[in-house]
């Protein structure tokens, strides 16, 4: 659940990682509540999903997503490097 999220706040992708389906903000929700429940890391999906649009202007200085993005992606790169694919 938490590589799912750090995964989808990173690429702004929100679709279903295997039937590729446009994720709902209820599933964001929901994903988000299963990180908190089980204490799994920031539960800031749903926060991605409503701002969505910000990923396509990622450098403007009003995107509310950008530090949770870089967040992501460095949590992203240290899961990969942990694989031991570095």
């Amino acid at each position: 659940a938490r590589l799912l999220a750090s995964y989808l706040v990173s690429s702004g992708s929100f679709a279903h990682p295997i039937s590729r389906r446009e994720l709902t903000r209820d599933d964001c929700v929901r994903l988000d509540a299963h990180l908190r429940k089980h204490r799994l890391g920031k539960a800031c999906v749903e926060h991605a999903w409503e701002n969505k649009e910000d990923y396509k202007r990622q450098n403007a200085a009003t995107s509310q997503v950008h530090d949770i993005q870089a967040e992501a992606t460095e949590l992203l790169r240290a899961f990969y490097a942990a694989s031991g694919h570095d």
